[in-house]
């Protein structure tokens, strides 16, 4: 599982600005918070990671899972 939701949330983050910001659908953004897709790629794993200010790995591989 990913941090995209939790770190979205957090920081009181709309899926709709993340999807504006990535280029990505609302609903793409949606299925990979909620597991529906798993394997992103690079170049989707980098575009959230900064519209979220964080690292692919504070998101995507989360230490404490």
């Amino acid at each position: 599982m990913n941090n995209i939701k939790k770190i979205r949330k957090k920081g009181k983050i709309s899926i709709y600005k993340i999807a504006e910001e990535t280029g990505l659908t609302p609903s793409y953004i949606n299925n990979l918070e909620n597991g529906y897709k798993t394997n992103p790629t690079k170049d989707v794993m980098d575009k959230i990671a900064t519209a979220l200010g964080q690292t692919v790995p504070e998101i995507f591989y989360p230490k404490d899972e």
